[in-house]
């Protein structure tokens, strides 16, 4: 049993709670309150069906959402289903139970916990869309689609549809398997193919064996020849090898020799030449060291006159920087003056400033009131006229407060009806038994007999004339009581129409103390909004004069501000110039040492020419010494080079004597003749024993396929005895799908008349508790159309009006809900759309009395609903926000 709905941020709702209770709940509102959201929560939180995305289902401009369902399971205990979700998907969903917290956590888990504990077979969802939470505009539409929509529909809410499911499935893999066994028999075909080559292979490979034997026989003897005379040929390759290493060297040395020769002549005359030049150094030596210390003392001097020149160009800056800096003295005493002019000003236009200032305050503050005013005053026209219609409503609740007295006066009198209704029937039933027994008796005495002896008696006579008379007077009371019996229906039935009138009076009259209180708080808001407006009137009267004040003061504010920002310049002014006159001071000082450094740069100038003088009449010796020094340096490599040379050509001379010995000696053992003959005989030989060796690899190449194919026939051997064993388990496997399949097939048929049947049973009961006539018959066919018998016409459900199609369709989906699971809740989604006065206000008393369920939940904008139950919820919807009226 549902206890409790609460959501924060779902749809049109930030955050409410309902509370439900035991029998029929009524959720009243008007179209687009946010009725079925809670519907809709419901099938979310516990079947996990939602007819769009989640981020459809979060109030608009938040992230996340939350909906919790509390309620009371079949053992008695108190849980509460939790489910959070944000834009893109469920973040939390659990079971908590009352005592033992957590039980269930995550969609799979959940999900169990609904199935196992309200014993449902079958998809949550499905069954919530289709049985319990049927959307509006699907109640009846559904059993106008054709059989094949139809059954897409209700076959998975009975089960069927697993069955099918299975079917199906089941087909795919007799395919599967049949595939397969197509497979292996071509398998099996090829196998026995590869196989029928084994004798061939064994033959061939005797003979390739006896041939390589013959072959190897060859190769030995061919060996044996070959063998001394390659060593010979190898050994005269070794001394043709060393002739032609041996010849180059000598040459080469030979001619290393010679080259230094060369070498040695030539460093030895350039020696001699550096010894002459050695001779003529000494005669420009002074004139080099006086260069040199000429070339050092220039440097010193343009160096001491590079910072003179520095410092005299920084010093004329200064000079420029002066005069810049007195002209820029002079405008700042003149704004200096300007400022002290502003100030006074200033000290005038303050009081009308503020003035000012005050009265665009006071004007703003005016118009403030007057927006307020207006404001106000548009409240009291429609509080007055809301007050009006609630005082109407008021008038329209105490007329009400009179019929209900009057109905109650009524129905108190006729209070004993039902018991005289009751009282009439069996005595009529009593005085109808009585009569029968008189009647049979009658018939037994027709021919004037005894009833027990059955033989003629006179007495017969009289007493079937007394029981005639009995008959008569029986009859004539049996009559007197049915029209006495029609007077108390027809009493009882009005009854019936006072105490459902009077139901829905007292369920209008709840509304009179809240109407009360209303009335109240639209008195008192009246008052005080016009208590306000007299004080703005007041306001309001004082524009004129100030407006024509400040006309006379504007623009004081604008002047102030102006004045302000050039006064509040002085001190900044002030300031520049301070640092002004400082710095002009500064510069002052640093000036009175340009005479100076002009009197220090003409002396170096002067010293610097008598330098470059000196330097010129020693330039040429300095330059013809430096080259003859450069060439002097190269002297003692010069001397190490000769050693070396001198050296190295004793060497070559040395091993040229050791080269041609050798030459000799190998020239003397190598005949160039016998190499030749011995090179012919040794190639022929080689020739042979190649082929042979061609030949044999050949062979051998030849005996490993042979031997490769044979361990291939063999495996394919092996692998035929595998396949066949495979090829008999599937065998086996077709046989039992297709028997399998076939078993599906015959049960899917029966199950669905099973629960047709079974659902057809409780449907009929259920539509003519709702139609109030037992004269109907209701049956749910096996392509879940809907079908009845009435005064022994057969009608269509399409040929049925919209209010007796609406009942039959709920008549069905009850029934199955009731069947199929034991959950004992249903939601009617606008159950009356289609029914006319008479038909609704029947369905709303006949709809409490079903039986089977604990919670029957009615989701309608037509008040009917609220006057014939306890627990009515109504929702509303003020300025896009849905709300739970208590």
């Amino acid at each position: 049993m549902l206890l409790e709905v609460k959501l924060v941020n779902v749809k049109s709702y930030d955050q409410a709670v309902v509370k439900f209770s035991e029998g029929l709940n009524a959720i009243i509102g008007e179209n687009g309150a946010g009725k079925t959201t809670l519907l809709e929560a419901v099938g979310f939180a516990l079947f996990d069906s939602l007819p769009y995305k989640i981020s459809e289902f979060i109030k608009r401009g938040e992230k996340k959402g939350e909906v919790s369902v509390k309620l009371a399971g079949p053992d008695g205990r108190i849980y509460t289903v939790v489910r959070k979700f944000g834009e893109s998907g469920t973040t939390d969903y659990y079971v908590q139970d009352s005592e033992l917290g957590r039980i269930a956590e995550g969609k799979g888990e959940v999900r169990d916990w609904i199935r196992d504990t309200f014993k449902i077979d079958i998809d949550p969802p499905s069954l919530f869309e289709n049985a319990i939470g049927v959307a509006q505009g699907k109640m009846t539409s559904q059993f106008l689609e054709t059989p094949s929509v139809r059954e897409a529909i209700f076959s998975p809410i009975i089960g069927v549809d697993g069955y099918k499911k299975a079917y199906e499935k089941a087909r795919e893999y007799e395919k599967f398997l049949e595939e397969k066994l197509n497979e292996i028999n071509a398998k099996i075909i090829e196998l026995k193919v590869h196989i029928s080559r084994k004798d061939i292979l064994l033959t061939k490979k005797r003979e390739l064996e006896e041939t390589l034997g013959k072959l190897s026989k060859k190769e030995e003897e061919i060996n044996k020849l070959i063998s001394p005379i390659r060593e010979k040929v190898e050994e005269l390759e070794r001394l043709a090898k060393e002739i032609s290493l041996l010849k180059p060297e000598a040459e080469r040395l030979k001619e290393r020799g010679t080259n230094l020769i060369k070498i040695t002549k030539k460093l030895q005359e350039e020696l001699e030449g550096l010894e002459e030049l050695e001779k003529k150094l000494e005669s420009v030596r002074e004139m080099y060291f006086k260069y040199l210390e000429a070339e050092k003392e220039e440097i010193e001097l343009e160096n001491q006159l590079k910072k003179i020149l520095d410092e005299i160009e920084k010093l004329e800056e200064l000079s420029e920087e002066s005069i810049r800096l007195k002209e820029q003295l002079n405008l700042l005493k003149e704004r200096l003056k300007e400022v002290e002019e502003a100030a006074k000003e200033l000290e005038k236009i303050l009081p009308l400033a503020e003035e000012e200032e005050k009265l665009i305050e006071e004007i703003n503050r005016i118009e403030r009131s007057e927006r307020l005013k207006k404001e106000i005053s548009q409240q009291i026209d429609f509080i007055s006229k809301s007050l009006q219609d609630k005082k109407h409503q008021l008038e329209v609740l105490s007329e009400k407060e009179r019929m209900v007295r009057q109905i109650e006066e009524a129905v108190r009198k006729l209070q004993s009806i039902e018991e005289l209704k009751e009282n009439l029937v069996k005595k009529i039933s009593k005085f109808k038994t009585e009569l029968k027994l008189k009647k049979d008796q009658l018939e037994k005495m027709e021919h004037d007999k005894c009833p027990i002896l059955d033989t003629d008696c006179e007495k017969i006579v009289e007493a079937r004339a007394k029981l005639l008379r009995e008959v008569e007077h029986l009859s004539n009371q049996i009559a007197e009581l049915e029209k006495k019996s029609i007077k108390v229906q027809q009493l009882a039935e009005k009854k019936k129409e006072a105490e459902t009138k009077l139901n829905r009076l007292r369920g209008e009259l709840k509304q009179k103390n809240s109407l009360l209180r209303e009335i109240d708080e639209h008195k008192n808001r009246l008052n005080k909004m016009k208590e306000e407006l007299e004080k703005l009137e007041k306001d309001i009267t004082r524009r004129k004069s100030v407006e024509e004040r400040l006309k006379v003061i504007r623009g004081s504010v604008a002047k102030k501000e102006q004045l302000t920002a050039i006064v509040s310049a002085r001190d900044s002014i002030v300031n520049e110039i301070g640092k002004g006159e400082e710095k002009l001071k500064a510069i002052t000082m640093d000036l009175s040492r340009l005479k100076e450094l002009k009197m220090i740069e003409d002396q170096i100038k002067k010293e610097l020419k008598e330098v470059r003088e000196t330097k010129m009449s020693c330039r040429q010796g300095y330059e013809y010494y430096t080259s003859i020094s450069k060439k002097i340096e190269d002297k003692p490599k010069i001397e190490r080079e000769l050693r070396d040379v001198k050296k190295e050509l004793l060497e070559t001379n040395s091993k040229l004597k050791i080269v041609e010995g050798k030459l000799k000696e190998v020239e003397r053992k190598f005949s160039d003749e016998e190499y030749k003959h011995l090179r012919v005989k040794l190639e022929r030989l080689s020739g042979e024993l190649k082929s042979v060796r061609t030949e044999i690899e050949g062979l051998k190449r030849n005996l490993k396929d042979v031997n490769a194919e044979l361990e291939e026939v063999e495996k394919k051997e092996k692998l035929l005895n595998e396949v066949e064993n495979k090829k008999h388990g599937f065998e086996r496997k077709y046989r039992f799908i297709k028997d399998m399949r076939e078993v599906f097939k015959a049960a899917i048929p029966e199950m669905t008349k099973a629960y047709v049947e079974a659902v057809s049973v409780e449907a009929n009961r259920i539509f003519c508790e709702l139609m109030e006539d037992y004269g109907w018959d209701l049956r749910w066919e096996e392509d879940f159309g809907i079908k009845a018998r009435y005064m022994g016409r057969e009608i269509d459900f399409a040929q049925m009006s919209g209010g007796e199609q609406m009942c039959a369709a709920l008549a069905v989906r009850l029934a199955l809900l009731k069947i199929t699971s034991s959950l004992g809740i249903v939601f009617f989604d606008e159950p009356t759309q289609n029914m006319d006065e008479h038909r609704r206000r029947n369905f709303a008393s006949q709809i409490g009395r079903i039986k089977g369920f604990r919670q029957i939940f009615v989701i309608s904008h037509d008040d009917t609903f609220e006057e014939m139950v306890e627990n009515a919820v109504k929702i509303v919807k003020e300025r896009g926000t849905s709300r739970v009226v208590a």
